[in-house]
Protein backbone atom coordinates (compact mmCIF):
# COMPACT_ATOMS: atom_id res chain seq x y z
CA UNK A 1 0.00 0.00 0.00
CA UNK A 2 2.84 2.26 -0.09
CA UNK A 3 3.15 2.92 -3.78
CA UNK A 4 -0.47 3.80 -3.27
CA UNK A 5 0.24 6.54 -0.76
CA UNK A 6 3.30 7.86 -3.19
CA UNK A 7 1.44 8.32 -5.59
CA UNK A 8 -1.74 9.94 -3.78
CA UNK A 9 0.34 12.21 -2.23
CA UNK A 10 2.34 13.47 -5.21
CA UNK A 11 -1.49 13.32 -7.22
CA UNK A 12 -2.30 16.14 -4.08
CA UNK A 13 0.93 17.87 -5.25
CA UNK A 14 0.34 17.83 -8.67
CA UNK A 15 -2.84 19.53 -7.96
CA UNK A 16 -1.39 22.67 -6.20
CA UNK A 17 0.17 24.78 -8.61
CA UNK A 18 -3.51 24.52 -10.42
CA UNK A 19 -5.02 25.25 -7.59
CA UNK A 20 -2.48 28.47 -7.19
CA UNK A 21 -3.14 28.63 -11.20
CA UNK A 22 -6.41 29.59 -10.55
CA UNK A 23 -6.09 31.71 -7.12
CA UNK A 24 -4.02 33.78 -9.32
CA UNK A 25 -4.97 34.36 -12.51
CA UNK A 26 -8.61 32.30 -12.47
CA UNK A 27 -10.48 35.61 -13.51
CA UNK A 28 -8.20 36.28 -16.69
CA UNK A 29 -8.27 32.83 -17.62
CA UNK A 30 -12.28 32.96 -17.52
CA UNK A 31 -12.00 35.99 -19.43
CA UNK A 32 -10.41 34.40 -22.43
CA UNK A 33 -13.21 32.64 -22.69
CA UNK A 34 -15.98 34.92 -22.84
CA UNK A 35 -18.00 37.08 -20.54
CA UNK A 36 -17.58 34.32 -17.78
CA UNK A 37 -15.27 36.24 -15.07
CA UNK A 38 -18.27 36.53 -12.51
CA UNK A 39 -17.77 32.75 -12.50
CA UNK A 40 -14.35 32.65 -10.79
CA UNK A 41 -15.96 31.56 -7.22
CA UNK A 42 -17.29 28.12 -9.35
CA UNK A 43 -13.72 27.30 -10.93
CA UNK A 44 -12.40 27.77 -7.34
CA UNK A 45 -14.83 25.09 -6.41
CA UNK A 46 -14.36 22.70 -9.41
CA UNK A 47 -10.95 23.22 -8.15
CA UNK A 48 -10.81 22.35 -5.03
CA UNK A 49 -13.00 19.18 -5.96
CA UNK A 50 -10.09 18.24 -8.06
CA UNK A 51 -7.86 18.55 -5.01
CA UNK A 52 -10.27 16.36 -3.22
CA UNK A 53 -10.55 13.91 -5.64
CA UNK A 54 -6.68 13.71 -5.80
CA UNK A 55 -6.54 13.31 -1.69
CA UNK A 56 -8.71 9.90 -1.78
CA UNK A 57 -6.32 8.72 -4.17
CA UNK A 58 -7.44 5.75 -7.13
CA UNK A 59 -10.28 4.17 -5.22
CA UNK A 60 -11.96 3.31 -8.09
CA UNK A 61 -9.02 1.41 -9.98
CA UNK A 62 -8.74 -0.38 -6.76
CA UNK A 63 -12.00 -1.85 -6.51
CA UNK A 64 -11.50 -2.77 -10.68
CA UNK A 65 -8.14 -4.52 -9.90
CA UNK A 66 -9.43 -6.32 -6.76
CA UNK A 67 -12.80 -7.53 -9.42
CA UNK A 68 -15.26 -5.37 -7.83
CA UNK A 69 -16.68 -3.71 -11.18
CA UNK A 70 -19.72 -4.29 -10.02
CA UNK A 71 -19.35 -1.58 -6.94
CA UNK A 72 -17.66 1.28 -9.22
CA UNK A 73 -21.08 0.60 -11.34
CA UNK A 74 -23.14 1.02 -7.90
CA UNK A 75 -20.98 4.11 -6.89
CA UNK A 76 -21.63 5.72 -10.71
CA UNK A 77 -25.27 5.31 -9.83
CA UNK A 78 -25.02 6.74 -6.43
CA UNK A 79 -23.24 9.58 -7.82
CA UNK A 80 -25.39 10.06 -10.41
CA UNK A 81 -28.57 9.73 -8.59
CA UNK A 82 -27.09 11.83 -5.77
CA UNK A 83 -25.91 14.46 -8.63
CA UNK A 84 -29.19 15.10 -9.92
CA UNK A 85 -30.77 15.31 -6.82
CA UNK A 86 -28.55 17.80 -5.44
CA UNK A 87 -28.75 19.46 -8.97
CA UNK A 88 -32.12 19.96 -8.70
CA UNK A 89 -32.50 21.20 -5.15
CA UNK A 90 -29.03 23.40 -5.58
CA UNK A 91 -29.21 24.95 -8.91
CA UNK A 92 -32.90 26.99 -8.76
CA UNK A 93 -30.60 28.82 -5.40
CA UNK A 94 -27.27 29.44 -6.07
CA UNK A 95 -27.61 28.81 -9.62
CA UNK A 96 -24.11 27.47 -10.83
CA UNK A 97 -22.36 27.58 -7.45
CA UNK A 98 -24.87 25.15 -6.64
CA UNK A 99 -24.12 22.33 -9.78
CA UNK A 100 -20.32 22.89 -8.69
CA UNK A 101 -21.57 22.44 -5.19
CA UNK A 102 -23.59 19.27 -6.55
CA UNK A 103 -20.39 17.94 -8.36
CA UNK A 104 -17.86 18.44 -5.98
CA UNK A 105 -20.00 16.58 -3.30
CA UNK A 106 -20.86 13.48 -5.37
CA UNK A 107 -18.35 13.17 -8.40
CA UNK A 108 -15.30 14.02 -5.88
CA UNK A 109 -16.18 13.54 -2.26
CA UNK A 110 -19.09 10.95 -2.52
CA UNK A 111 -17.65 8.44 -5.04
CA UNK A 112 -14.56 8.25 -3.04
CA UNK A 113 -16.04 8.09 0.13
CA UNK A 114 -17.85 5.22 -0.56
CA UNK A 115 -15.06 3.77 -2.55
CA UNK A 116 -12.60 3.86 0.47
CA UNK A 117 -15.23 2.22 2.59
CA UNK A 118 -15.61 -0.92 0.09
CA UNK A 119 -11.94 -1.04 -0.15
CA UNK A 120 -11.68 -1.87 3.33
CA UNK A 121 -15.00 -3.83 3.86
CA UNK A 122 -14.38 -5.90 0.85
CA UNK A 123 -11.01 -6.00 0.25
CA UNK A 124 -9.24 -5.67 3.70
CA UNK A 125 -7.30 -2.57 2.75
CA UNK A 126 -6.72 0.34 4.42
CA UNK A 127 -6.30 3.39 2.07
CA UNK A 128 -7.20 6.01 4.49
CA UNK A 129 -4.17 8.52 5.31
CA UNK A 130 -5.57 10.73 7.43
CA UNK A 131 -2.23 13.53 6.25
CA UNK A 132 -3.54 14.43 2.73
CA UNK A 133 -7.03 14.83 3.54
CA UNK A 134 -6.12 17.28 6.83
CA UNK A 135 -3.73 19.56 3.95
CA UNK A 136 -6.82 18.89 1.24
CA UNK A 137 -9.42 20.53 4.19
CA UNK A 138 -6.83 23.20 5.31
CA UNK A 139 -5.92 24.08 1.54
CA UNK A 140 -9.88 23.85 0.93
CA UNK A 141 -10.51 25.95 3.91
CA UNK A 142 -7.87 29.03 2.73
CA UNK A 143 -9.62 29.00 -0.70
CA UNK A 144 -12.38 29.21 0.61
CA UNK A 145 -11.68 32.28 2.95
CA UNK A 146 -9.79 33.92 0.38
CA UNK A 147 -12.89 33.71 -2.15
CA UNK A 148 -15.02 35.05 0.61
CA UNK A 149 -12.67 37.82 0.75
CA UNK A 150 -12.17 37.01 4.57
CA UNK A 151 -8.26 36.17 4.61
CA UNK A 152 -5.66 37.46 2.03
CA UNK A 153 -4.61 35.42 -0.95
CA UNK A 154 -0.94 35.27 0.53
CA UNK A 155 -1.99 33.51 3.15
CA UNK A 156 -3.46 30.85 0.82
CA UNK A 157 -0.74 30.66 -1.41
CA UNK A 158 1.67 30.24 1.71
CA UNK A 159 -0.85 27.38 3.19
CA UNK A 160 -0.53 25.97 -0.55
CA UNK A 161 3.17 25.53 -0.46
CA UNK A 162 3.50 24.45 2.88
CA UNK A 163 0.80 21.67 1.77
CA UNK A 164 3.15 20.62 -1.19
CA UNK A 165 6.25 21.01 0.94
CA UNK A 166 4.65 18.39 3.39
CA UNK A 167 3.52 16.16 1.20
CA UNK A 168 6.88 15.89 -0.98
CA UNK A 169 9.01 15.80 2.24
CA UNK A 170 6.58 12.68 3.15
CA UNK A 171 7.78 10.71 0.23
CA UNK A 172 11.34 12.71 -0.47
CA UNK A 173 12.89 8.78 -0.89
CA UNK A 174 10.21 8.33 -3.76
CA UNK A 175 10.65 11.60 -5.20
CA UNK A 176 15.00 11.23 -5.23
CA UNK A 177 14.39 7.63 -6.50
CA UNK A 178 12.04 9.26 -9.51
CA UNK A 179 14.30 11.69 -9.87
CA UNK A 180 17.36 9.62 -10.43
CA UNK A 181 15.68 7.05 -13.22
CA UNK A 182 14.97 10.52 -14.86
CA UNK A 183 18.30 11.50 -14.78
CA UNK A 184 19.91 7.86 -15.51
CA UNK A 185 17.31 7.69 -19.14
CA UNK A 186 18.00 11.42 -19.92
CA UNK A 187 21.60 11.17 -19.64
CA UNK A 188 22.18 8.07 -21.40
CA UNK A 189 19.92 9.49 -24.42
CA UNK A 190 22.26 12.41 -24.27
CA UNK A 191 25.26 10.31 -24.46
CA UNK A 192 24.00 8.18 -27.31
CA UNK A 193 23.02 10.75 -29.33
CA UNK A 194 26.48 12.42 -28.93
CA UNK A 195 28.44 9.01 -29.28
CA UNK A 196 27.07 8.26 -32.21
CA UNK A 197 26.39 11.90 -34.52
Amino acid sequence: CEEFDQVRDLSVVATIPVLIVVLLFGESLLGVFGNYVDQYAVLVVLTIGATINASFGSIGQILIMGKRGRLVFLNTLINLGGNIALNIVLIPRFGAMGAAIATVFTVYFLTNLLGTLQVYYFMDINTVDLVPLTVTGALAAAVGLVTLDLIAIEIALGIAFLAAGLLLYRRVNFVKGLLSVVWNRVSRVVLYNDTYK
